[in-house]
C-alpha cells in the first residue's frame, strides 16, 4: 500500500469536476455530475487489506463525513 494517499470528499468532487470539463471539450457535449451519498453496507473494498493507520483514517473521514449531515 506504499504511495496510496486518502483524499478528502471535497478533492474527490475537485478531481470529478476537472475530468467532466476535459470530456466535455474532447467529445463536445455537456456532462452532469452527480453527487449522492450511499449506505456504508453497500461499500465495496478495493483493497484486500488496510493497515490500523489508514484504517483510523478511513473512520475519522466517515466519522467526520456524517457528523456534517
Amino acid at each position: 500500500m506504499r504511495g496510496t494517499r486518502l483524499i478528502t470528499r471535497e478533492e474527490a468532487f475537485r478531481r470529478a469536476e476537472r475530468i467532466k470539463e476535459e470530456y466535455e471539450v474532447i467529445y463536445g457535449i455537456e456532462f452532469e455530475l452527480e453527487r449522492e451519498f450511499i449506505p456504508l453496507e453497500q461499500v465495496v473494498s478495493t483493497q484486500r487489506e488496510l493497515s490500523g493507520a489508514k484504517l483510523l483514517v478511513i473512520l475519522q473521514e466517515i466519522k467526520h463525513a456524517t457528523t456534517r449531515l
